[in-house]
């Protein structure tokens, strides 16, 4: 459409967004979905009575006012329920604003080495220190990790609620606030509960899961020159890729960077597929790096099928949960290609999967 037909579209739903929802919560929601088709700023309360149970009620018909653009719009709202703003003081009088949001770091291996490493208030201090010493965040952040670990139905967001989220953050925001290292666990549980968000309890053998952290950072400018800003996100890039060389490579599991709540549930879905990729090349005794992933959607389940290619040897099949997945399935895909270098979809699965058959 044109600049024109995008004002008279945004217009359209506007008016519509004033005629719709039976509740506040519910013209709240649609005013925000027609903010966000106008790609105007996302304003919502998510303590208003009801908000879950609005948000999930309202789902189709959000779908249908957005006209496919519903997948988005769920992640820009979590992005927010995810988020608090502060403003502290100096004793000079200058305000300083800061983001207050949790972190999350999709993890995989054996349960019981995970369940040792939360337990251990040194190595989660240690890892809070990483982030901040390796320049992943700011030296002036304040970071808790928690001595808990989230099941992946906790940012499945097809299947919880962003006020949830929301009370999460002001659950953990006491941690941040200096509580003693002895509340913790305490804390995140009352946090969690509040929230009803489920967490992995005494799991055994293989497990694929989400750390949990909370974060104080300062707000960074990014209203800079596109140059300014590639160039900022390239040396981010470089900073995050050496800590999982560094930090994260001598942990007895395989551990992720940190991610924001609406980025999660691609990125363990993402972490989870690596994991399996790399443990058949070894087991493999492949030398070659991977080089090109062909994808398809499973026809019975949806979900996500993978071949991969490293050197003259390909792998796979190797499925990702659809659940995950569609939360962002353009992030999981731009994490199958960084990965890999080339990604290569395709709409019938055969053609996957004569791959994989030519290769044995």
């Amino acid at each position: 459409m044109t600049n024109r037909q995008d004002r008279r579209f945004a217009a359209k739903l506007a008016r519509q967004a004033q005629k719709r929802g039976k509740t506040p919560t519910e013209r709240a929601l649609f005013t925000a979905a027609a903010a966000f088709s106008a790609e105007e700023p996302v304003e919502l309360d998510f303590a208003l009575e009801g908000f879950d149970a609005a948000w999930a009620k309202l789902e189709p018909e959000l779908d249908a006012f957005l006209e496919g653009g519903f997948e988005a719009f769920r992640r820009e709202v979590f992005a927010q329920g995810a988020w608090a703003g502060l403003t502290a003081t100096s004793p000079s009088g200058e305000e300083t604003a800061f983001d207050l949001q949790p972190i999350l770091f999709p993890v995989a291996g054996e349960a019981a080495e995970i369940r040792r490493f939360v337990a251990d208030p040194v190595s989660l201090g240690t890892l809070g220190s990483s982030l901040r010493e390796s320049g992943v965040f700011p030296e002036n952040a304040a970071i808790a990790i928690l001595p808990v670990v989230l099941a992946p139905a906790a940012v499945d967001l097809a299947g919880i609620g962003p006020a949830a989220v929301s009370r999460l953050v002001d659950g953990l925001s006491g941690l941040i606030e200096g509580a003693a290292a002895g509340d913790a666990s305490a804390r995140a549980d009352a946090a969690l509960a509040d929230a009803a968000l489920p967490h992995v309890g005494e799991a055994e053998g293989d497990l694929s899961a989400l750390l949990l952290g909370i974060a104080l950072t300062p707000v960074e400018d990014w209203d800079l020159p596109d140059g300014e800003v590639e160039a900022r996100q390239l040396a981010m890039a470089a900073t995050r890729a050496s800590w999982l060389d560094t930090y994260a490579a001598a942990l007895p599991f395989r551990l992720d960077e940190p991610v924001f709540w609406h980025e999660a549930a691609s990125s363990l879905a993402w972490h989870d597929v690596a994991g399996r990729i790399e443990a058949e090349i070894a087991r493999r005794g492949i030398e070659a790096s991977v080089s090109r992933i062909d994808a398809c959607l499973a026809p019975e389940t949806g979900d996500p099928v993978l071949a991969v290619q490293a050197g003259t040897v390909r792998l796979g099949p190797f499925h990702a949960p659809r659940a995950l997945v569609f939360t962002d399935i353009d992030g999981f895909a731009g994490l199958a290609e960084r990965f890999a270098g080339e990604l290569v979809e395709h709409e019938r699965p055969g053609q996957v999967l004569r791959l994989l058959a030519d290769a044995r």
